[in-house]
């Protein structure tokens, strides 16, 4: 599905240009938002300051099961405008790929055709009008969000669970009780320049060199950054990982000879948490902690951020409180809306003290890829801006619309770019009629009957 027509028909036909233009011009010193990331001010140079000529997209792409019966999954790449307004991001999400069939796709052939038109369009822009004003617009992918399962491949990197298998450093991990570990030490961070170097030793020798299997397709966009264009995750790692790998180790009772063993207190948990009265931006409230397995990633995205600090007090370990209490502020600062440079650094520090802290605490049999990579979050924050600005969690809501679009089994690709496509054109049509234009009506409709 093609970029160019998606996004001139959002800052264009939307009257989304407009808005664009005012929320960029509105950033402040501060970190608040992707746009003040140092990554962000210094990609490409600096050209991306030179706003509405260059504009930077976010991607994600992700496994979403189609149906229950069966196998057979869905892998849309979905991408954003940074530059838009956060609450207009969600909206406006683009779908460029889809992909759907058993098993994983090839990366680099389902994303040829896209990085072929980002080349294209990175050099050449496109053409759109802002109140009369013909604009030409250069577009460049500045970031990519996904779990660890599809960033290996997406990097052409060995899985978090082999050696070297972190995407940010340099760190081998060790084999302990048949798993991959991730032990507490500092070793040096990769590069676009070490991982092309490493690429090219990989094809040279026929076999990964630390961690690198080769050159990603993605490493074809002129200006984006292999290393550091990938962010981390906050759902994937933080919630789903480390929050959920937590409260297991604290709960199951396979731990119940450990000295952090809290699974007895299960139902004073429960009742700590039927009093809480949860503020309207929580829509789904943990109500019963044994029903953990079920348990969505928002779910403990507020065990971390809002009950944590309450339910766990003087059920848990002091210890083990306070260690986890490390994680709680630290992710809580780097989610908030107005980061200084102290303020990273101090989620920095609890970072590496509770990533430090936990092999002691928990063994080295749970120094999962999880817990390494908040070595890196805080870096993220730094280069790309707050956690929620590239959340997955944006990308999940956009997975379900599109899983809304076929009906039957057959030919389930077409039907969704084609429901996808009448969606946009729709939207067109609503600004429209807005404006009562009958001749812009006429067109539209036109454009409506030739795809059916």
């Amino acid at each position: 599905m093609n970029v160019k027509d998606q996004l001139k028909t959002l800052l264009q036909d939307n009257k989304l240009g407009a808005i664009l233009r005012s929320h960029w011009h509105n950033f402040s010193g501060k970190i608040t938002d992707v746009c003040n990331g140092f990554a962000y001010k210094n990609y490409g140079g600096g050209k991306l300051l030179k706003f509405p000529h260059a504009i930077s997209l976010l991607m994600s792409t992700d496994g979403v099961p189609v149906f229950k019966s069966s196998k057979v999954s869905m892998w849309p790449v979905s991408i954003s405008i940074n530059e838009l307004p956060p609450n207009l991001r969600r909206k406006y999400m683009m779908a460029c790929v889809l992909w759907v069939g058993e098993g994983k796709p090839n990366f680099s052939l389902m994303l040829r055709d896209f990085v072929n038109e980002m080349k294209y369009l990175s050099i050449n822009g496109f053409q759109w009008t802002l109140n009369n004003e013909i604009i030409t617009s250069t577009v460049v992918l500045t970031n990519v969000c996904v779990d660890s399962v599809a960033r290996a491949p997406l990097q052409n990197l060995l899985q978090f669970n082999g050696y070297f298998g972190c995407a940010w450093c340099e760190n081998p991990g060790v084999h302990f009780n048949n798993t991959h570990v991730y032990e507490y030490n500092s070793f040096p961070l990769r590069t676009k320049e070490s991982v092309a170097h490493h690429a090219s030793r990989a094809d040279e020798y026929g076999y990964p060199v630390m961690g690198v299997k080769g050159l990603s397709i993605l490493s074809e966009l002129p200006l984006f950054d292999i290393v550091n264009g990938f962010v981390t995750d906050s759902m994937h790692g933080v919630d789903m990982g480390v929050v959920k790998q937590l409260v297991g180790l604290w709960l199951d009772s396979k731990y119940s000879e450990s000295e952090w063993y809290i699974g007895l207190e299960v139902q004073r948990l429960n009742a700590k948490l039927a009093i809480i009265i949860p503020p309207s931006s929580i829509t789904r409230l943990t109500l019963d902690f044994n029903q953990r397995p079920n348990m969505k990633s928002s779910e403990w995205r507020n065990v971390l951020l809002c009950y944590g600090s309450f339910i766990f007090k003087d059920i848990l370990p002091t210890r083990y409180y306070e260690h986890f209490m490390l994680l709680s502020e630290a992710i809580y600062i780097l989610s908030g809306t107005d980061l200084t440079p102290s303020d990273i650094y101090e989620a920095r520090i609890k970072l590496n003290e509770f990533v430090g802290s936990f092999q002691s605490l928990y063994g080295l049999a749970n120094m999962s890829f999880n817990v390494h990579q908040l070595l890196h979050v805080a870096n993220c924050v730094c280069n790309w801006g707050p956690l929620w600005g590239y959340s997955a969690y944006t990308f999940e809501d956009f997975y379900g619309k599109l899983l809304q679009m076929f009906n039957g089994t057959q030919k389930v690709s077409n039907q969704i770019v084609q429901n996808f496509q009448h969606l946009q054109l729709m939207r067109i049509l609503t600004n429209v009629l807005s404006e009562k234009n009958i001749l812009d009506f006429l067109k539209i409709q036109n454009q409506l009957l030739a795809t059916n």
